[in-house]
């Protein structure tokens, strides 16, 4: 009898073993079980990643391609600008103060300038940036104005009207060299350069094809002797730069 109790006391124990045993290594299933789960959630989010990340890498790919299929195809021509000298009112130099009360000559006039603008593109509109006006007298640098921006529509055109001019400006020995001119049979030629910028804006505004305008127009006043009318316009001329 003794005997048998050690006997069914050791299995007892062993039964016990095997019951931990079972368990640990259940639990160290259930672990890599888990483990594996997420290693494989994890290579699951990364393929995908990388699969959205190809097909927007080749639909990106694709658009550019085509935007510069279409670019190519429809390469809008250089814009056409050409500028007109209309009048020159009320050019008068008459005797006058500077601000420290100085007396000298002072000039004022009003120049009006036409631009006419042709637009060729049969796709895009084009964008005329603000013309800067610039009058010379010889290396004397007198008069600038800048005038407003301009829109044309494709394949259409358009005529703006540019100014500069003075207001009782002192213009010291220049003013006595002016009025003499104005007095010769040559006359007084003056000069105004014209510059600006165009721009056509393809696709959006995705890409954007600038040209560069410089324009010179002499114009040649003569005095007139009329208190009415100081000055007439005797010619003028305007020519790329």
């Amino acid at each position: 009898m003794i005997e048998l109790k050690r006997g069914s006391s050791s299995n007892g124990v062993e039964d016990e073993e095997e019951e931990v045993g079972s368990g640990e290594i259940g639990r160290r299933r259930r672990r890599t079980k888990g483990l594996m789960e997420k290693l494989v959630v994890l290579d699951s989010n990364e393929s995908l990643f990388c699969v959205v990340l190809q097909i927007g890498w080749r639909i990106t790919v694709s658009l550019l391609l085509a935007l510069l299929v279409f670019f190519l195809a429809t390469n809008p021509p250089k814009p056409e600008l050409s500028f007109k000298i209309v009048n020159v009112r009320h050019f008068s130099l008459g005797e006058g103060l500077d601000e420290t009360g100085v007396p000298t000559k002072v000039l004022s006039f009003n120049c009006s300038v036409d631009m006419e603008i042709v637009n060729k593109s049969k796709f895009f509109g084009l964008l005329i940036y603000p013309p800067l006006l610039e009058m010379d007298f010889g290396s004397l640098k007198f008069a600038s104005s800048q005038s407003q921006a301009a829109y044309v529509e494709s394949t259409s055109s358009s005529i703006r009207q540019l100014f500069i001019g003075l207001k009782n400006k002192p213009m010291y020995g220049a003013g006595r060299s002016m009025e003499d001119l104005l007095e010769s049979e040559q006359g007084l030629s003056l000069m105004v350069q014209i510059q600006t910028r165009s721009s056509y804006r393809v696709v959006w505004g995705l890409i954007k094809i600038k040209h560069n305008h410089f324009e010179n127009c002499v114009v040649i006043l003569q005095a007139m002797h009329n208190p009415k009318l100081y000055t007439k316009l005797h010619n003028s001329s305007c020519s790329q730069a």
